[in-house]
């Protein structure tokens, strides 16, 4: 028997070719049968051969990308199906006779990375009323900060330059009172009710201090949380640096890796701007999520990410309570590992002593993972930023999996309409070749994103907050559900609306599809919401897939959830 015959003994059907090799999933670390690629096996190499397989001309060689073991046929039978050396030369016929093998399932789908029996919680998000003031102190914060340069260096001291500003939208509210240092605004506004205080006197007004503006934002753009990093000077003795402003969310602040769930890293920092230093270096590679204390907890969406994720790097405050916290995540998590900054109790302070996060961010990624090239303007090229960031999906390897990497970016005619250009993925182009011989477009695709490495997931409400289901929901075809749409697609729909944003398809005088472009006006270039959406287009596979099957020559928000409905008018 070879390698991929042992393996086949083991998973039957759920044993898949791809190109040289065959996938599927892993004996040791887990896998859905049929669903599952991590594993793969490559039958005729015969490179990185132990002495005995190289010896006997055994060849085979196996691999896991989840777990990261790999070995020839004589590992695969020691470290996965329990033999000893002897008692595998001997199944390979090498030396004595076979010996039965002793075979072993392997463990579900996906594998548990939380072992103990903490469950994480719900949290509820702030009223629309608020989400709606919210947005307003956040949008004059964003103009403010820039008549502020004693902020502005506040920030650059922590790693966090104009790039990344912009990106998460950080700003400066003033005071308008000199005596209080802040501003009043009625907790009515925010749909707050009047709050009693220890004198019993009622209060109906709310209290913003002065300071730099961190806002935490939905997936959808929604404000969900407002802290300030107050003045010193306004600091009462132990008094606390952050105030969070009344009737915010309490779940952690997250920034989700650029990945797929299953090669994602995510770095668990206390404060957010540590969170965002990690992520902007990473250029979106590295996920982040800040907990905002040493005793902080992931929330039931953040979890979702965190247990199927590659590696969960803790790097809460180099401090006796961040040690504290660091218990939590070691017992509940068995992809945490702690990963404190070389310099300074956090990475904040680790840059302004010279430490180069980049670095630090690379030394803890898998082998398999790796981060775009370092920005050209910020190392002293004269390369613009839109140019760069282009160059960045390109180069950075995830545009394999979406885009074909063999790109032509150019401009577009109009100088106030930036024009995107690409050729189609491969298999994208599969697909739109495929379509006239599909008769049930929902059955045809689902059969094949079944059989496809890496399966697309489908959309479902509990993936969404109430307020963006109602969104969804207005946007979906009439009597459509939820789950006839990929989540990627659901989630990038909610950024793309509002954005006045066109993917064009290119159509030779055949009417066949030659290749794609993306248009918008040239000034959204880089914004907090159209840089969030550029980021999960150029790397989702499901919105790809979802593209390549549209019918129509232009795609926008108004119509990319509509696919369906379109069809059925062909």
């Amino acid at each position: 028997m070879q390698l991929l015959d042992f393996y086949r003994t083991r998973f039957g059907q759920a044993v898949r070719h791809q190109g040289n090799g065959w996938n599927g999933p892993c004996p040791l670390c887990g896998g859905e049968p049929g669903r599952s690629d991590r594993f793969m096996i490559w039958p005729e190499r015969s490179d990185n051969l132990g002495e005995a397989c190289a010896k006997h001309g055994i060849t085979g060689i196996w691999s896991c990308r989840q777990c990261g073991r790999s070995g020839d046929t004589i590992a695969y039978l020691t470290k996965i199906d329990g033999l000893t050396f002897r008692e595998a030369l001997g199944q390979l016929g090498i030396q004595g006779e076979k010996i039965p093998l002793r075979r072993r399932h392997a463990p579900a789908e996906p594998p548990t990375n939380r072992i103990n029996s903490w469950t994480p919680k719900a949290m509820e998000e702030p009223s629309l009323e608020w989400q709606a003031r919210a947005l307003k102190l956040v949008e004059e914060a964003e103009k403010k900060i820039w008549d502020c340069p004693s902020a502005i260096q506040w920030l650059n001291a922590r790693g966090i330059f104009e790039d990344a500003i912009r990106t998460y939208r950080l700003g400066y509210l003033g005071e308008e009172s000199e005596k209080y240092h802040g501003r009043f605004r009625p907790r009515k506004a925010f749909g707050l009710a009047p709050k009693t205080g220890q004198n019993g006197k009622v209060h109906d007004k709310l209290f913003i201090p002065r300071g730099v503006l961190i806002p935490t934002f939905s997936t959808s753009g929604a404000v969900l949380n407002l802290r300030i990093r107050r003045h010193r000077t306004d600091l009462k003795e132990n008094g606390p640096k952050y105030l969070e402003i009344e009737g915010s969310y309490h779940g952690p602040l997250f920034l989700q890796s650029s990945l797929a769930r299953p090669l994602a890293v995510y770095f668990i920092t206390e404060a957010e701007l540590d969170a965002m230093l990690i992520h902007h270096a990473s250029g979106g590679v590295a996920g982040a999520l800040a907990v905002r204390t040493n005793r902080g907890k992931p929330d039931s969406r953040c979890n979702r990410f965190l247990e199927t994720a590659s590696r969960v790097c803790v790097a809460l405050d180099y401090d006796n309570a961040g040690a504290e916290g660091c218990d939590f995540w070691e017992e509940n998590y068995t992809n945490a590992v702690r990963w404190p900054t070389p310099e300074g109790k956090d990475p904040g302070d680790a840059f302004a002593l010279g430490v180069d996060i980049r670095e630090w961010i690379e030394t803890a990624l898998p082998a398999s993972v790796r981060l775009p090239e370092k920005d050209p303007e910020v190392h002293g090229s004269s390369l613009s930023h839109k140019s760069q960031e282009i160059q960045a999906f390109v180069k950075s390897g995830n545009m394999d999996t979406t885009a074909s990497g063999q790109n032509d970016w150019g401009a577009g005619a109009s100088p106030n309409l930036k024009n995107i250009k690409g050729s189609w993925p491969s298999e994208a182009r599969a697909r739109v070749e495929a379509r006239a011989m599909a008769d049930d477009w929902r059955l045809e695709m689902s059969r094949w994103n079944e059989t496809q490495p890496g399966p697309c997931e489908w959309a479902s409400i509990n993936d969404f907050t109430s307020h963006e289901l109602k969104l969804l929901s207005g946007a979906l075809p009439k009597g459509a559900e939820l789950d006839s749409i990929f989540l990627d697609v659901a989630i990038i729909w909610l950024l793309w609306r509002e954005l006045p944003v066109a993917f064009l398809s290119n159509v030779d005088e055949a009417g066949n599809r030659t290749g794609f472009s993306w248009e918008f006006p040239d000034k959204l270039w880089g914004q907090g919401k159209f840089a969030l959406f550029w980021r999960h287009q150029a790397t989702s596979r499901a919105l790809w897939m979802w593209l390549s099957d549209h019918p129509a020559q232009k795609i926008t928000s108004a119509n990319l959830l509509r696919m369906w409905e379109l069809l059925a008018q062909k």
